[in-house]
């Protein structure tokens, strides 16, 4: 008995120290110069969840970078705003995905405390997390943390391979980019909606504002443009907003009106352009990148 346990500790033991080599390795790399940098005539970061990043292809956007990635809480927006800024000094405008639904307060469980999230986020992230994020999820939820530090190897062992194969770039981390949806499941979408109508009160998440809060005192004080945006969905989506409307309507007015609100929920989308109710194909997002791009034209026109 005291042989096996002797032996089960030295193959923990073991296994902590290559899984500690791997991760520390993982981070030296992306500590060298330039790592995060970005090329010098990309002046717009947009960042946020899967409205921004299979709406704006920014291919289309003059200038512009897309580091949203889907089920990106504003926790995780905030982590790559600061990051990318600071290493980053010509970005001057930020977009940020601002939606009837971004405030659900089960975005705190489904989006930044579940088990399964947060491990996932981790092995793409943690290099660029400070201590005070550290120290945030560790008291959110310090279990779900804790896993979460196991699946950190096989991320850190991704990147350190795409490393050594492609340039020394953060694109190794897969953080985010635009998406390429090709599908059109818009009809069973309206189906699945108008089968399962949402009766359930509408409460919002503290979490989510908390760091909505974050993100524009951190660009109000690097004296950068903060962009809400609001990316078309479908009429059948639409219009099963209600509480939502107000509450997204009512925080802009009472905290965030020194901020620009591009609201585009409305806008007409053909229907063979949407991937389903509330995203875009790539047909959509050409359509409304090009149409976004028109409005940023002419506003630096005039």
């Amino acid at each position: 008995m005291k042989l096996f346990l002797k032996k089960t500790s030295i193959a923990i033991a073991i296994l902590f120290c290559s899984m500690l080599i791997v991760n520390i390795t993982g981070l030296i790399l992306t500590k060298t110069d330039n790592y995060f940098k970005i090329d010098n005539s990309i002046n717009k970061l947009i960042l946020g969840d899967s409205h921004t990043e299979c709406a704006i292809d920014d291919r289309l956007l003059k200038g512009s970078i897309n580091l949203s990635s889907s089920a990106d809480s504003y926790f995780y927006s905030y982590v790559k705003l600061r990051k990318f800024i600071t290493e980053n000094p010509q970005i001057d405008t930020v977009f940020l995905s601002y939606t009837y639904s971004s405030f659900y307060i089960s975005k705190d469980t489904a989006w930044l405390l579940n088990a399964k999230h947060m491990a996932s986020k981790f092995q793409r992230y943690f290099s660029i997390y400070e201590k005070e994020d550290i120290v945030y999820l560790l008291k959110a939820n310090s279990l779900a943390f804790i896993q979460a530090n196991f699946f950190l190897v096989k991320g850190t062992m991704i990147s350190i391979v795409r490393t050594f194969y492609k340039k020394k770039s953060f694109e190794n981390l897969t953080l985010g980019g635009y998406k390429k949806l090709k599908r059109n499941k818009l009809e069973l979408d309206i189906l699945r909606i108008s089968k399962n109508i949402n009766t359930t009160l509408f409460v919002y998440s503290e979490k989510q504002v908390d760091f909505l809060f974050r993100i524009s005192k951190f660009c109000v004080n690097r004296n950068i443009e903060l962009i809400l945006i609001n990316t078309p969905i479908h009429k059948v989506l639409n219009d099963t907003y209600n509480e939502e409307k107000k509450f997204y309507f009512q925080l802009y007015k009472n905290k965030l009106k020194k901020h620009t609100l591009i609201d585009y929920a409305d806008y007409y989308i053909p229907d063979f352009a949407y991937a389903d109710c509330g995203h875009l194909n790539f047909k959509g997002a050409s359509i409304f990148s090009k149409q976004l791009n028109r409005l940023l034209l002419n506003t630096v026109s005039e």
